[in-house]
């Protein structure tokens, strides 16, 4: 899309791993940003814009388990 989301694990010897896209599962062809995790872990929120400016964004959620899932990878 127009900006994706990625994450990235801390490795054993404290750094940082390479960047993962988050996938379909999160990511559109439209503008993703903007992600949390909320306080309990349950959710993953981010801020979708679908218009051409990215003026008018809305939150969107997904289970924050896609977060381990990618982590497997």
């Amino acid at each position: 899309g127009e900006s994706d989301l990625d994450i990235s694990f801390r490795q054993a010897d404290g750094t940082w791993g390479p960047a993962i896209n988050m996938g379909p599962n999160v990511n559109s062809q439209h503008w993703d940003a903007v992600a949390s995790v909320t306080p309990d872990g349950k959710f993953l929120l981010f801020n979708r814009g679908m218009d051409e400016d990215n003026d008018n964004t809305d939150l969107y959620w997904v289970d924050a388990r896609i977060i381990e899932e990618l982590r497997s990878k």
